[in-house]
């Protein structure tokens, strides 16, 4: 759903497969027909917020080798003059890649099995910035609109996971290693919030511990306020504010 209420839906239609856009009036703005044998089965999309480009991301077999493919479509007054509304793409032979996402109206980003690509560009989106990875297995993507999160396991001392915090622009912000796997992560401009329903890790703007401690009752959300140090905790049956000293 893009911020201004553009839906996109993926359909399943037996050997067809469909990715429609709809107006937040329920009206049908696009459709886009793919299928295994042309550009291959979508794996993810996602709307940029002004609801005018959309990428997707394309599994195929080419060949006897898995190949995924990132395709870019433009529905503003550039697109109107593109074949199917295709704006660009790019071919990624021996890759898997299952997340991709709009952090802003110029920025895409998509995680593979082995790196982290940035495309930049409002109307014809270009490849940017990659950074790959060492290998070890990935376990989760956060992202907000100005930072994306991918936690690694990584399994020696330092750690038994390992969580690295890139910029808009594809740079490494900070890594840290942690002992346990949080369910939620929080990004922010000077602190990153790590939680589960138990307990809570807070870091600093470069990853430097600032707190960490237990909830006295299971926690479903934290909500950060407009003060920094002031947090609501969403327990099952009431809210609590806490002030961090």
């Amino acid at each position: 759903v893009a911020r201004q209420g553009v839906v996109c839906a993926v359909l399943d239609d037996e050997d067809v497969t469909w990715v429609n856009l709809y107006s937040a009036d329920g009206k049908n703005l696009a459709s886009i027909r793919t299928s295994m044998g042309n550009s291959g089965y979508p794996l993810a999309v996602s709307i940029s917020p002004s609801g005018e480009l959309v990428c997707v991301s394309y599994l195929r077999e080419d060949a006897g080798a898995v190949k995924t493919s990132i395709a870019f479509y433009n529905f503003g007054s550039v697109g109107k003059n593109k074949v199917d509304n295709y704006a660009s793409g790019y071919d990624y032979k021996d890759e898997v890649i299952p997340t991709v996402h709009f952090l802003n109206d110029q920025t895409a980003f998509a995680v593979s099995t082995d790196r982290i690509l940035y495309y930049n560009g409002d109307e014809i989106p270009k490849p940017g910035t990659q950074n790959f990875f060492s290998g070890d297995q990935i376990e989760a993507v956060y992202h907000d609109d100005a930072h994306v999160g991918i936690l690694f396991t990584n399994g020696t001392k330092e750690g038994l996971y390992r969580l690295e915090v890139y910029g808009t622009a594809g740079n490494l912000l900070f890594r840290k290693f942690l002992q346990k796997k949080y369910d939620h992560v929080l990004f922010g401009p000077t602190r990153t919030v790590l939680y589960d329903s138990d307990e809570w890790l807070i870091l600093g703007r470069g990853g430097e511990v600032k707190y960490q401690g237990s909830f006295s009752a299971h926690v479903k959300t934290v909500v950060p306020t407009s003060i920094r140090s002031r947090f609501l905790l969403v327990m099952a049956d009431h809210v609590e504010t806490v002030e961090l000293r």
